[in-house]
């Protein structure tokens, strides 16, 4: 939640799960504004039949135009003929007029000369990678073919937050030290929630890096973004985000936050965390909620709609109530 613009149903559990909404410095920087709550509050209430559903929808459109792949080969063919029915915006590059090649992509990571020889343990991993990209390329291709426009502005605003938080953290530093303890705690809870911003962004970069088949250890970097990961449209934005997020721990270090109760998962730990098959996932990052109801990764349901507790948080306090 975001402190004082909590929305209704999300249930405040830990200063981890805090959206904090740092309350200003004496020095005159303007406290940031509140969002409105969303009036279609999300709530925590979920059972068997909303998931079932989901299931359900999953399977239908996954059966739609041949049976179900059982080979590496027969799931490249699969998302082949999927891949043509992307829109645009998911398969635009940031950095050129190109279109990300999925089945090039596929290739290279699961495929050598159209076959490889796998160990039965290696093989179970390669067609969980394949599966989980079909998974994802189907709903990218009919139901969820508005997500990456979603994502954009997710990172966006995240980065923008983040760019912002930097300049009141360094402005702190130069306050007295009877207001830097004031003022200390609230900067704590403060921190905490910028790294809500952070986790977002980071499970869906987990689920591009899913949708692209990378390998499970694959981390974003400035020198593999064009070539392994294919320049996606929001993963620019998300380097900017983890960039100022590092500067972010840096200054809160310097001013002597214990922060440390920011635990974020990496992506490469958002990605084994959320595999399986019968996995609920979230409707805007795509990754896996989490079970217990102490986090910020649990699940809320908004209009029916499961999400992860900070996804929809950010998403209904700082971008719009409409449910995306």
């Amino acid at each position: 939640t975001f402190e004082g613009t909590r929305v209704t149903g999300i249930r405040q559990a830990t200063e981890d799960d805090n959206f904090g909404d740092f309350e200003g410095f004496q020095s005159g920087v303007e406290k940031q504004g509140p969002a409105k709550p969303s009036r279609a509050a999300p709530s925590t209430s979920s059972g068997a039949s909303q998931i079932q559903e989901e299931k359900n929808q999953f399977d239908a459109s996954f059966q739609d135009t041949m049976p179900t792949p059982q080979t590496i080969e027969q799931f490249r063919d699969k998302i082949k003929i999927l891949a043509e029915k992307l829109p645009n915006t998911t398969t635009k590059r940031f950095d050129s007029v190109k279109k990300i090649d999925f089945v090039k992509s596929f290739e290279r990571n699961l495929m050598k000369k159209g076959s490889r020889l796998f160990n039965q343990a290696s093989k179970s991993s390669m067609l969980g990678r394949a599966k989980r990209s079909l998974e994802l390329i189907t709903m990218l291709a009919s139901s969820h073919s508005n997500l990456p426009i979603l994502w954009n502005k997710i990172v966006t605003c995240a980065r923008d937050e983040l760019v912002r938080a930097l300049l009141l953290l360094q402005e702190a530093r130069s306050l007295p030290s009877e207001d830097k303890r004031e003022v200390k705690s609230k900067l704590v809870v403060f921190v905490s929630g910028l790294g809500e911003y952070v986790r977002v962004v980071r499970s869906i970069v987990a689920t591009i890096a899913d949708l692209l088949t990378l390998d499970p250890q694959a981390e974003l970097t400035a020198e593999k973004i064009k070539s392994s990961w294919s320049s996606f449209s929001p993963l620019d934005g998300a380097l900017s985000v983890e960039d100022c997020w590092q500067k972010v721990l840096k200054v809160s270090h310097k001013l002597g936050l214990e922060v440390g109760s920011v635990n974020l998962e990496t992506v490469p730990e958002i990605r084994a965390r959320s595999s399986g098959p019968d996995a609920v996932r979230c409707q805007l990052t795509l990754q896996k909620v989490a079970q217990d109801s102490g986090s910020t990764k649990s699940r809320v349901d908004w209009q029916g709609k499961p999400f992860m507790a900070c996804a929809a948080n950010l998403w209904a306090n700082k971008i719009s109530e409409t449910v995306p």
